[in-house]
């Protein structure tokens, strides 16, 4: 069917409804690090009913997840490669050198930046054994583990390997679909290795191997959407798009909340498995469509000037809550979870932005963040029968 033209690009010929989910999945990320106590375990108040305002609190950040990441990241690979720029060699050396320098510097930074927290909390002695073995070394450089959120970076490269895999989404969009089996096979097979493998290093290492295989679903998704993307939708078709994404979306987060309902009742962590793992890892992509199909909106430009920093603040947002609950911990505030958790989200937002800000007025620095450039990003060429075009990102991302 032939379909109406997109409608017309904004001035700088930004996609900005992408824009504006990079800057939902910073906030987000930075909602779900806020809502956990200091040891990273949920909020476990003698009042049931707290217990379930902290766990509902949880399962809103989660609609954005760091995975939502990967599938931008991925969407923006997509575009740079039907630009003509698809020699792998040339691609692979590009991204290792925007992705995995800066992992270096920012995992020898974190690793003992941790320091700082376990000093005020008494278990700095742990995190200087850790530091001294071999082992953990390798597993910050494989995995990222030296700080929670420096997994994106590795996972990212990985799947970047396998861009070839990909590119066949982008012909035969119905290959998106291969995300649910390759999400189940890797919950399978995870689970199995959970059991059968008893030394905790090696466990480690093969869970992340077989992690990285399954989220080359993310990337099948991330092309297919591409492809969808460039297929244009009238008006009409996108807002029933719209309307259909939002309804999944209503319904992943409903399932969610039965998780959430779990980890209430236990004051623990608990298996995500079943609908409650499905609906968690499904989300991101569902969020991004919806973005995607609310592209015909007439979106903030602000947006755009905030984007560029989004990936600084997913970088360095750990800093900030590491110092809030320093300062929390040693100036003993009795505050409630709820007021903690807020609290802590309205200063760490605004600070995210704001060192991300001051990483890209220092130029030598701003590589760090995915800044290589002036902080305002270049922008795309002009788009052919006006549809808008993926804004050029200055994170490491593609």
């Amino acid at each position: 069917m032939t379909s109406a033209s997109p409608p017309p690009a904004t001035p700088s010929h930004r996609m900005v409804w992408l824009d504006a989910n990079r800057i939902l999945a910073a906030v987000g990320i930075v909602l779900i690090h806020s809502s956990t106590n200091f040891s990273g375990a949920p909020f476990k108040s003698p009042d049931p009913l707290m217990n379930l305002a902290t766990a509902f609190v949880r399962s809103v950040a989660e609609i954005s997840s760091a995975e939502i990441f990967l599938v931008f990241s991925l969407f923006l690979l997509a575009h740079k490669l039907e630009k003509g720029d698809t020699a792998y060699g040339s691609i692979v050396l590009g991204q290792a050198k925007r992705l995995l320098l800066p992992f270096l510097i920012w995992t020898l930074f974190f690793a003992f930046f941790r320091l700082l927290k376990a000093s005020a909390f008494g278990y700095s002695e742990a995190i200087w054994n850790e530091l001294q073995a071999a082992r953990s070394w390798v597993g910050y450089l494989l995995t990222g583990s030296a700080q929670y959120h420096l997994h994106f970076l590795p996972t990212l490269f990985i799947l970047i390997l396998a861009y070839p895999c990909m590119r066949m989404a982008r012909r035969y969009p119905i290959l998106g679909l291969l995300l649910i089996p390759l999400l189940y096979l890797m919950d399978f097979v995870q689970r199995w290795m959970w059991g059968a493998i008893t030394d905790p290093f090696m466990r480690v290492m093969a869970l992340q191997g077989v992690k990285d295989l399954g989220y080359l679903g993310y990337g099948m998704q991330a092309f297919s959407l591409y492809a969808w993307w460039k297929r244009g939708a009238d008006r009409e078709e996108s807002r029933d798009l719209l309307r259909l994404l939002l309804l999944l979306v209503g319904l992943a987060f409903l399932t969610t909340l039965v998780y959430a309902f779990s980890v209430a009742k236990a004051g623990s962590w608990v298996d995500r498995n079943g609908g409650a793992f499905y609906a968690n890892r499904l989300m991101p992509v569902l969020v991004f469509g919806a973005f995607m199909a609310a592209s015909h909106l007439n979106w903030s430009p602000l947006f755009s000037r905030l984007s560029p920093y989004t990936f600084g603040v997913y970088l360095l947002h750990p800093i900030l809550i590491d110092l809030f609950d320093i300062v929390a911990f040693t100036e003993r505030w009795d505050l409630s979870p709820l007021v903690m958790i807020f609290s802590k989200f309205a200063l760490v937002v605004p600070g995210s932005f704001a060192l991300a800000y001051g990483f890209g007025k220092l130029k030598p620095l701003a590589f760090l963040i995915g800044l290589e450039r002036a902080a305002e990003p270049r922008l795309a060429p002009a788009p052919a029968q006006g549809q808008q075009t993926p804004a050029e990102s200055p994170a490491p991302s593609a």
